[in-house]
């Protein structure tokens, strides 16, 4: 589980991941986010450099619900070379938890994007499509 992996912590977020091999690439990072401490709807931007449209992986993930749960809402994403750092868009102190790198990849041969709430375990471990479900209501 990536939850349980060793990590690294990420001293610079804002920038890229220094010290990193041309050959280790891709990386996956692990922010952690107190929602207790956040305002609403926090979000986490995944930057990268912009001059080449095909490898701007840019994305942001939002904490669209927030968890009755005390503890760390965990964003598991892989990042690539190009990668050029994080943007929060809440400063609030204590907001962010912190930033991680997984330590070793070999045990994950696939790195899949994660949004893992405190309660995550106790959730449905499946994710529903509503609206492409024949008959479901929009």
């Amino acid at each position: 589980k990536p939850i349980s992996a060793p990590k690294t912590s990420v001293e610079s977020i804002g920038g890229p991941l220094s010290g990193i091999a041309p050959t280790a690439w891709p990386q996956l990072l692990a922010v952690e986010l107190d929602q207790n401490a956040c305002g609403e709807r926090p979000s986490v931007t995944f930057r990268y450099d912009k001059t080449e449209a095909a490898f701007d992986f840019t994305r942001t993930v939002t904490i669209e619900r927030r968890s009755q749960a005390p503890g760390s809402t965990r964003i598991f994403l892989p990042v690539f070379e190009r990668y050029q750092g994080l943007d929060l868009s809440d400063a609030r102190p204590g907001c962010l938890a912190g930033v991680y790198r997984v330590a070793d990849l070999q045990p994950f041969p696939i790195l899949l994007g994660a949004t893992l709430p405190p309660d995550w375990e106790s959730l449905p471990l499946y994710q529903r499509l509503a609206h492409w479900e024949h008959g479901s209501p929009e």
